[in-house]
């Protein structure tokens, strides 16, 4: 079958539809008309009432009968992959690109014809039905009652209209539109029959329909933004189809046999815009860093919503590896488990380390997109949030690097190497003996004493511990029964001393024999005689006591326990590492010498420049060209003279003035731009006239602007109360 055939078939098969309508309408008055006043009506009148019921039935629906414009609007309508060129079928191709174009357009018409709906209504044939026998047949029990009374003969009531001879009738038209919303939407054709456009969904296709009375030479609308549509002509019906893109305004405009131009109102066009969806994360913080040891994964909520659905939605990671030049950057695009479908999606998302395969220094950048159903569709994105796990090789501290000195031994282990070691020893529990791992718990918590004690110089504990690692040794514990561990012996503060004052004793075989001089320091209080600041000894004290404690459990072989105080450690160390950091000031402008001696009290001020600065305020002035035409009309008011091309010129500026405020608030200003267009055409006015725009205009006005000014009023109380005294004696 050709395109053309399916056209005519479709054309025909809705032709049908109506005239199977007007057939059930002229049954339907019949039926009801019969059995209402079967009885009372002679077989004249009879025979007149069902030529007059099949009258009315065709004249009720004759409009309804689609012409071959029509038809072409509901293909193009319901088909949208036509893009509004079905008539591109019955015209002759002049190129080999309009051959290609018009054969896309027959391929889609022949694959699609078949799911076309045709714009029947029998509902309102059903309503008619219901609302006729409810009048009827009480009227017809009514008129039965009357003649079985006082029967009397009918009479036959004519009106005429009279014409006066020579009255030309004016041009009218009838006026339909039909608003196609978008297919992806899912919102249903409207019609009506009033020109104002209310609530019209950006890309909804508009249809006008102008059946006038006479038939005028040309049509067409035109709008706000300047864009004009011709109306196609089929007898005395005009037609035209338009895509709504943005709001505004327009008139309907035609041209009579005698080349006079007739303007409408102007009519509204209010569109709406199909808004992106909106998306949003909820449950995590923008900003997410995590420290080895602490929750591995993150958790949160993706949502996003669309007024006409969703088409789809991603969440977009991207993690990095490395640093500097060497830093490398992977994209993974993650679907969601549920499908995608609806004006509203949510999923809970969990992320872990394992399923990026994240290590120390890795960082996690995600957002979430999605996209509607329009075509092309629109996509919106949030904010873009971040996932980082530090890395501790980085935060391996030492805080004589800061002070410009190095006093640490080659062998001395810091937080970072005792935490590696404290996993390793976990990890091989299984696999080693029990004394064993005894055994290296303890030398681990020999590690993070010593570690500790360093530490404590720096705070002034140097002379209090009397740290000597070098030459320090401590007593093997009995690790055959670590249940009868002494803690107190092994770890309390009393066999600390006794070490270090052994160490004293190995340094040199001088004692001190002064118990003051061995008791007290020669220099500043220890807590007081440091290269810290308050704040940064506060943080070390806290590492200490973390150090303490990771201690104690490495002590009593339970490294599991330790492995949180030394996490808690190593953060507090970076932490006081940031902050010991020194910022150099850049150095600024040193100005050359001034020999005082010649320029003092010399009063040369050729280049010194002034501190004297003057500001000027500059006011927009709004509704500039409707003022001017308001100071026009008081002039043309005052002398009593007929519009001159002046007032005209302010006419017109005004108007295009008026017209783009008109676009943001068609309400507001269209009536007063149809009167505004109405004067101009006129040659001249009456007082009433000008003075019922006059007062339009100036409702319309802005309120005037608060320009800054002198104060007048006395700025001290005493001075305004001098003032006000000083008025009462002398008025």
């Amino acid at each position: 079958m050709t395109a053309g055939k399916v056209i005519s078939s479709i054309g025909t098969k809705w032709r049908l539809l109506i005239w199977l309508k007007i057939l059930l309408g002229w049954l339907m008055i019949v039926g009801l008309s019969y059995l209402t006043f079967a009885n009372h009506l002679s077989i004249p009148f009879q025979i007149l009432l069902v030529v007059t019921s099949a009258v009315i039935s065709f004249l009720l629906y004759r409009d309804q009968i689609p012409s071959e414009v029509e038809v072409e609007s509901l293909i193009n309508s319901q088909i949208p992959e036509l893009e509004y060129s079905v008539s591109l079928v019955n015209h002759k191709p002049e190129s080999n690109l309009a051959l290609l174009q018009q054969q896309r357009v027959v391929d889609q018409l022949l694959m699609k014809s078949t799911n076309i709906s045709y714009p029947v209504q029998w509902i309102q044939l059903a309503s008619l039905l219901l609302i006729s026998a409810l009048i009827a047949l009480p009227a017809g029990w009514l008129a039965g009652k009357e003649q079985s009374a006082s029967p009397s003969p009918t009479k036959s009531i004519q009106h005429s209209k009279k014409i006066i001879a020579g009255e030309i009738e004016p041009i009218t038209y009838e006026l339909k539109i039909s608003v196609t919303p978008p297919s992806y939407s899912g919102l249903k054709v409207k019609y009506q029959s009033l020109p104002n456009l209310s609530g019209v969904l950006e890309r909804s296709s508009l249809s006008w329909t102008l059946n006038f009375n006479q038939l005028p030479k040309v049509a067409w609308l035109k709008f706000s933004d300047g864009d004009s549509l011709n109306l196609k002509a089929k007898g005395k019906t005009f037609t035209g189809y338009y895509k709504a893109l943005k709001k505004g305004f327009y008139t309907i405009n035609f041209l009579d046999q005698s080349d006079q131009l007739n303007s409408s109102e102007f009519y509204k066009l209010d569109v709406i815009p199909d808004n992106p969806p909106e998306v949003e994360i909820t449950g995590i913080p923008q900003y997410q860093s995590i420290y080895p040891g602490e929750a591995n994964s993150t958790s949160f909520k993706a949502n996003a919503t669309d007024e006409y659905g969703l088409s789809d939605a991603y969440l977009i990671a991207t993690i990095t590896k490395g640093s500097g030049e060497s830093v490398k950057f992977r994209e993974e695009k993650i679907p969601f488990s549920k499908t995608i479908s609806g004006s509203r999606f949510s999923e809970n998302i969990t992320f872990t380390l394992e399923q990026f395969d994240m290590e120390p220094g890795n960082e996690l950048y995600f957002y979430l997109e999605a996209w509607d159903n329009q075509q092309p569709p629109k996509a919106s994105r949030t904010e873009t949030y971040f996932f980082i796990l530090q890395d501790t090789a980085e935060l391996a501290f030492s805080l004589e690097g800061d002070l410009g000195i190095d006093l640490m031994p080659e062998y001395f282990r810091s937080q970072r190497q005792i935490i590696i070691d404290s996993e390793k020893l976990l990890k091989e529990k299984s696999s080693i003996s029990k004394q064993e791992f005894n055994q290296r718990s303890n030398e681990l918590g020999f590690d993070q004493k010593a570690l500790r004690l360093k530490y404590g110089q720096f705070i002034g504990e140097e002379a209090d511990s009397g740290l000597d690692i070098e030459n320090e040794v401590e007593p093997e514990p009995d690790l055959s029964n670590p249940g009868q561990v002494d803690v107190l012996g092994d770890f309390g503060h009393d066999t600390d001393h006794e070490n270090e004052e052994g160490q004293l004793m190995d340094k040199g075989t001088e004692q001190h024999h002064d118990p003051v001089e061995e008791l007290s320091h020669s220099h500043d209080d220890t807590d007081q005689a440091t290269f810290l600041e308050e704040s940064m000894k506060s943080k070390l004290r806290a590492a200490l006591n973390e150090m303490w404690d990771a201690e104690l459990y490495l002590r009593l072989f339970q490294p599991e326990e330790s492995l949180p105080y030394q996490y808690k450690a190593l953060k507090l160390i970076k932490e006081i590492k940031n902050h010991a950091r020194i910022y150099v000031h850049r150095m600024g402008f040193d100005a050359p010498p001034i020999n005082e001696s010649k320029s003092r009290l010399s009063g040369e001020l050729e280049e010194v420049a002034g501190d004297t600065y003057l500001s000027t305020y500059q006011y927009e002035e709004q509704l500039t060209q409707t003022k001017k035409l308001i100071q026009s009309i008081s002039d043309l008011l005052k002398r009593d003279l007929p519009i001159q091309n002046n007032i005209q010129n302010h006419l017109q500026l005004s108007g295009n003035e008026l017209a783009t405020l008109a676009i943001e608030d068609p309400a507001k200003y269209l009536g007063l731009l149809s009167e505004i267009r109405g004067i101009s055409e006129q040659n001249q006015l009456s007082g009433k006239e000008l003075l019922s725009l006059k007062s339009h205009l100036i409702s319309i006005l802005p309120a005037p602007d608060q320009k800054p000014m002198l104060d007048v009023q006395p700025s001290h109380e005493l001075l305004q109360q001098f003032v006000e005294e000083f008025t009462k004696s002398n008025p």
